[in-house]
């Protein structure tokens, strides 16, 4: 799953949002949402 977040983070910034984003990596915005959410958390463990 790692790696996919840095996928969708990556996407996220280059398309400056996350519905747009979403679309781009064929995912539902709620589900790039949480993927972002865990990879924060991931961050500041």
């Amino acid at each position: 799953m790692f790696l996919n977040q840095l996928y969708y983070l990556r996407e996220l910034e280059r398309q400056k949002s996350f519905s747009k984003a979403a679309e781009a990596c064929h995912v539902s915005q709620p589900a790039l949402s949480r993927a972002i959410r865990q990879l924060e958390t991931r961050k500041n463990r």
